[in-house]
């Protein structure tokens, strides 16, 4: 993870590493809210502001009851999005590995439409998960579906980039 992507600065703290797009701006877990995402441990928001919806990358932290492989994680959590999500649409789920404690697992890509609520603009989540041990991570990003400007590229970039130490 230590090579510089152009275009993207390096974030990392104790338990992860990523690649974050340049201009994003860091937020305090106090100032994003969401009952959906409990656990967030970081959050990211794009510099291009949007009145109803600012593009955002969040890292969540869970704790397990027993290790499970990375894979099985990865089931379960999109499993979860799925039941959470309102007008639920599967985009893409690749086989992917990601690079935890210094070896790489296999996980899942995974990108959706949906929403959380109903009376809001459906949404565009990309998301993948690792576990080390007893913690599983997870991060994704989201968007308005129906405005891109540029944001799902660097998103996906980012997500792509994630690795736990």
């Amino acid at each position: 993870g230590g090579k510089k992507i152009p275009g993207f600065f390096l974030y990392e703290n104790d338990f992860f590493a990523v690649q974050i797009p340049d201009g994003w701006e860091k937020l305090t877990s106090e100032n994003f809210e969401s009952s959906v995402f409990p656990n967030v441990i970081a959050a990211f928001r794009s510099n291009r502001r949007n009145a109803f919806f600012t593009a955002n990358l969040v890292v969540v932290k869970n704790s397990l009851e027993y290790e499970i492989p990375a894979l099985d994680y990865a089931k379960i959590a999109y499993q979860k999005m799925k039941n959470e999500l309102l007008d639920f649409r599967e985009i893409l789920v690749e086989d992917v590995e990601m690079r935890a404690a210094g070896k790489k697992e296999p996980t899942l890509f995974i990108t959706m439409d949906g929403k959380l609520r109903a009376d809001e603009d459906i949404k565009h989540f990309i998301q993948t998960s690792s576990v080390k041990g007893r913690d599983a991570f997870i991060i994704i990003g989201s968007r308005l579906a129906s405005q891109d400007e540029g944001e799902e590229e660097k998103m996906e970039t980012a997500i792509r980039s994630f690795e736990v130490k």
